[in-house]
């Protein structure tokens, strides 16, 4: 039996990168997937490369007001509720990835804590309110980042602060209500957002392992947070940083 036989899940930010592999893996473990993201383009290349994701919205998070009749949406072409929700959409500027505290606009802020935390925050609170109304024992699984238990003085870092807090929070407080809330903190992986391209070097002095992630590293994870194995494991951050964070 796979892990996922028959579950409904929307991935955020699933055109490429990490959210891709994990739509790709769920699909293999018997999920029925459906991807988001601001890029149709992305989304549509996305569904044709893989015979596991047949199903996309256009969805920039920062739409709260349409959270909810998205996701009806979503589960209406999936042929019914949704199961798993994985929180993967995020966003990393220049001034973050070179920690440069000091020229960081309030536009900049604004950008980053909407999409990587704010976002977050409400897509929980109405897949919460799907799970619910519809009687689903839900899975939620957020993508942080090894940056969440660091020190932080950009944008990125403290927003991965808050979906780490956040998910200990809804963790403690959807389980009673038999929604299981857990998250992933991943270092540095070779994908777009790290500047990596393919062809480039694995290579990581950071990581105790000295090399980058792989994005099928983090999906799967996030199968077995997503799926019932992961039941007993409530509010917990995995951390798959390649020792990163012991430094």
């Amino acid at each position: 039996m796979k892990l996922l036989t028959d579950k409904r899940a929307i991935i955020t930010g699933g055109g490429s990168g990490i959210g891709l592999a994990i739509a790709k893996k769920y699909g293999e473990e018997g999920a029925r997937v459906l991807i988001t993201g601001r890029t149709e383009e992305k989304l549509i290349c996305a569904c044709k490369d893989s015979k596991w994701i047949k199903e996309y919205i256009t969805w920039d998070v920062r739409d709260y007001m349409n959270c909810r009749s998205n996701i009806e949406k979503a589960a209406e072409m999936l042929g019914g509720p949704i199961d798993i929700l994985v929180n993967n959409a995020g966003v990393l500027t220049a001034n973050d990835f070179e920690w440069k505290y000091l020229d960081l606009t309030p536009d900049e802020w604004d950008y980053v804590m909407d999409i990587n935390c704010k976002a977050v925050y409400f897509m929980c609170q109405n897949m919460a309110k799907h799970m619910l109304k519809n009687g689903i024992r839900g899975h939620i699984v957020n993508i942080a980042s090894e940056m969440g238990v660091r020190p932080a003085c950009v944008t990125y870092g403290i927003s991965k602060w808050g979906v780490i807090g956040m998910t200990k929070g809804l963790g403690m407080m959807l389980a009673p209500r038999k929604i299981v809330v857990n998250g992933i903190a991943p270092g540095a992986v070779t994908t777009e957002m790290m500047r990596w391209r393919e062809g480039d070097s694995c290579y990581r002095e950071s990581h105790a392992n000295k090399r980058f992630g792989i994005p099928e590293e983090i999906a799967d994870l996030a199968v077995f947070l997503g799926s019932n194995k992961a039941d007993n494991i409530i509010g917990e951050v995995v951390l798959s940083d390649g020792g990163s964070s012991l430094y």
